[in-house]
């Protein structure tokens, strides 16, 4: 796959850790005014992406209803 078939669609990462930051990282790094989805179960990830901008954050224990 080619980055830039990304580059107009929406993106949700499932999980915030090892992988999921490093996969952020390189999405904001490759499209930094893109609006990125997180999911994750534990709330406290909230503290960790406080002031990044274009991020919609879905968590807790109902994180996968943003796959609707």
């Amino acid at each position: 796959m080619k980055i830039e078939v990304l580059k107009n669609k929406r993106i949700l990462i499932l999980g915030m850790g090892r992988e999921g930051k490093a996969v952020f990282e390189f999405l904001r790094k490759n499209f930094p005014k893109k609006t990125l989805g997180i999911g994750d179960r534990e709330k406290k990830i909230k503290n960790q992406i406080s002031g990044i901008k274009n991020v919609n954050c879905h968590l807790g224990s109902n994180y996968l209803k943003a796959l609707e």
